[in-house]
């Protein structure tokens, strides 16, 4: 088994293990049942493995997402699921999301600012941004890595049209229609020799597991599935 191989599976079974009643017992209050769960996960509830801030604070067993917050993880995952969205937010990562019509419990966007996610959503525009890129999403399923001069994005399933931060609005501008991590990209802050701010990538470190069990947490299934 390659490394990126026995990557996917231990982050398949970590998340499979969070599907049971004791792991999510781990960070939702004890007296929450199997049956308070969905009201519970759909109100914004945070579940992780280790340490995560939330605008700069310790998170707890009672932290509750916003779709203002900025949180922040440490050598773990986090994953938080608010109004129909589910982000799985990967180990030394930090997102600050936006809300949608200053709906604190809808999110309208979030900013990438280091590290990587997983996100599914059923609203039809989103707005995410990393230091180089600028993407509409369009449906429900992404994946992005965003360092400082980079960014990976996959669209699982649906649409998107990205562009560098260097570039002006109006180009260039990469539209991707997919059904199933059709084409994921590179995005550059500087052009690459040769290549431009934008090309081809491959697929790498998500899994098809990760976005049906993020979907199950938001009562979906994804159309591939």
């Amino acid at each position: 088994m390659s490394d990126l191989e026995e990557y996917i599976d231990k982050r398949r079974r970590l998340l499979i293990e969070m599907l049971t009643v004791g792991a999510f017992a781990t960070v939702l209050p004890v007296r929450s049942a199997w049956a308070e769960l969905p009201k519970r996960l759909y109100s914004g509830n945070l579940i992780s493995e280790g340490t995560v801030r939330v605008n700069g604070e310790l998170a707890t067993a009672t932290t509750r997402i916003t779709a203002r917050d900025t949180i922040t993880t440490g050598d773990n995952y986090a994953i938080f699921v608010l109004s129909g969205n589910a982000v799985l937010l990967r180990a030394n990562s930090s997102v600050t999301l936006t809300p949608e019509n200053n709906n604190l419990e809808v999110i309208g966007g979030m900013r990438l600012d280091t590290g990587g996610l997983l996100s599914v959503s059923r609203l039809q525009q989103k707005r995410i941004e990393t230091p180089s890129a600028i993407i509409d999403a369009s449906g429900t399923g992404f994946y992005l890595e965003s360092d400082a001069d980079k960014t990976y994005c996959c669209i699982c399933y649906g649409s998107i049209k990205v562009r560098s931060r260097a570039t002006p609005k109006a180009k260039p501008v990469e539209v991707v229609d997919s059904k199933h991590h059709d084409r994921p990209l590179y995005v550059y802050k500087d052009p690459k020799d040769g290549v431009g701010y934008i090309e081809d990538a491959p697929f790498i470190r998500h899994s098809d597991a990760e976005l049906k069990i993020i979907e199950k947490l938001v009562g979906r299934v994804p159309e591939f599935a």
